[in-house]
C-alpha cells in the first residue's frame, strides 16, 4: 500500500494522494476515450460533451446516495458527513444507476440513440472504474477477509485492514506480533474487481469492434461487472458501520443479473429482426 505518490513536474517534486492521483486520472481517462469514440461515432462534439458534463455530477451524486441510504442510521448521527468532500462514503453502484438514468432522459431529449450512447461510453467508464479500483488497492480500502491463498496481500502498519483486524485481535484476546505490525494475510479484493471490470470493458470493446447490435456491449459490460460485485462481496471484510443485512446487496445483485438478462435477449431480438 502506498497512500502517497511523489511525482515529477516542471514546479519540481510533488507529492500527492494515491487515491486522488487515482481517482482524477480515472476521470481523465473516462472522459477522454468517451469523446473520441463519441466524436468517431459521428454523433459529434455538441451531443456529446453535454452528456459527459452531464454524468459526471450524477454518478458522484448517486453514489454518495447510495452510499448514505444504507448507513442511514451514521448519517442521521451525523448529517453534516453527507455534504462532505472527502473521497470516501461512496458507493460506485449508486453513481452509475443514477448516470445511466440521467443518460436516458439526456438521450430522449436530445433525440439520440440511448442504447448506442451506452456503448460509446462504456469503455471509458470502465477504463476509470479500473483505474479507480487501484487506487482503492493503494490507499488501502475496500479490502479483503483473511486468507492462505498464495496471492494474498499484507497491508501495513496504521492501514484500515491493520486497525480493523487488530481491532478483531483485541476483542478476540488473540494479540500476536503480526498482527501488530500489520494486517494478516487478506484477499485483495480492489484487484479482484479491477480484473472484473477490466473483462468487462474488453468484452464490450470486441462487441463494439464487431458491430454486433447497439447496447449489446453496455448489457455484456454491466452483467460481468455486477456479477463480479457479487462474487467479491464473500471475499471483502464487511465495512465497520454497514447496516445492511447480510443478504441486502446479493439481493440487489441478483435483481440487477435478471434485469440485465432479460435486456440482453430484448437486444438481440431487435437484432435479428
Amino acid at each position: 500500500m502506498k497512500k502517497m505518490l511523489e511525482i515529477s513536474t516542471f514546479f519540481g517534486k510533488q507529492t500527492v494522494s494515491s487515491y486522488l492521483f487515482f481517482m482524477i486520472f480515472a476521470v481523465i481517462m473516462a472522459i477522454l476515450i468517451s469523446m473520441i469514440l463519441i466524436i468517431r461515432s459521428g454523433i459529434g462534439i455538441k451531443k456529446g460533451l453535454p452528456v459527459m458534463i452531464l454524468a459526471a455530477p450524477l454518478v458522484l451524486m448517486g453514489a454518495r446516495m447510495l452510499y448514505v441510504v444504507t448507513h442511514i442510521h451514521y448519517y442521521l448521527a451525523w448529517p453534516q458527513r453527507a455534504w462532505e468532500l472527502k473521497l470516501s462514503g461512496f458507493s460506485v453502484l449508486g453513481g452509475l444507476l443514477l448516470a445511466t438514468a440521467g443518460c436516458v432522459v439526456y438521450a430522449k431529449f436530445m433525440s439520440v440513440d440511448f442504447w448506442r450512447l451506452a456503448d460509446l461510453l462504456t469503455p471509458g467508464l470502465g477504463t476509470g472504474i479500473v483505474l479507480t479500483k487501484i487506487g482503492c488497492f493503494f490507499n488501502g480500502c475496500c479490502f479483503g477477509l483473511k486468507t492462505d491463498f498464495p496471492w494474498a496481500v499484507h497491508f501495513p502498519y496504521e492501514s484500515p485492514a491493520h486497525k480493523y483486524y487488530l481491532k478483531q485481535a483485541g476483542e478476540s484476546g488473540m494479540f500476536s506480533l503480526t498482527s501488530m505490525i500489520g494486517s494478516p494475510a487478506i484477499h485483495p479484493t480492489q484487484l479482484y474487481e479491477a480484473i472484473g471490470v477490466l473483462t468487462a470493458t474488453l468484452v464490450a470493446i470486441v462487441i463494439l469492434v464487431k458491430k454486433m447490435n447497439s447496447g449489446l456491449a453496455a448489457l455484456f459490460a454491466a452483467f460481468f461487472f455486477i456479477l463480479t460485485r457479487l462474487i467479491t462481496f464473500y471475499f471483502r471484510a464487511p465495512v465497520a458501520m454497514d447496516e445492511n443485512p447480510e443478504w441486502f446487496y446479493p439481493l440487489l445483485y441478483g435483481i440487477i443479473l435478471i434485469a440485465i438478462v432479460f435486456l440482453i435477449q430484448k437486444r438481440t431480438c431487435v437484432r435479428s429482426k
